[in-house]
């Protein structure tokens, strides 16, 4: 993981500008994530296994059990029901507690 570049939030935020995720959520979970494991968050990649960033850490795997904590405990505060145990990568993550951004076509005015 050293060997990788250290991304900017403008970078991170490059690998979903095809989807309409809301950019504080995407930075906020991929921090979150971060901070879980002890890992700085500009060298982490959506492809990135969360079970494996705990080998790229100091952590034990205790750090895996907090993560999926949050994952239970994001699910509940969002009202979804995700399969949680399908949570593999970093991109799993930030795409199933990431929102959506509301576009102005997406709306209707009362009147």
């Amino acid at each position: 993981m050293k060997k990788r570049q250290c991304l900017t939030h403008e970078e991170m935020l490059a690998f979903y500008e095809l989807t309409d995720f809301s950019p504080t959520d995407i930075l906020e979970r991929w921090f979150e994530v971060a901070d879980i494991f002890g890992v700085s968050a500009g060298y982490l990649r959506p492809s990135d296994q969360l079970d494996k960033i705990v080998t790229l850490s100091f952590f034990t795997d205790d750090r895996v059990e907090d993560i999926s904590d949050r994952a239970i405990e994001l699910n509940k505060i969002l009202g979804l029901s995700l399969e949680l145990e399908m949570m593999r990568t970093l991109d799993d993550y930030i795409t199933a507690f990431s929102s959506k951004n509301v576009k102005p076509s997406d709306t209707r005015s009362i009147d």
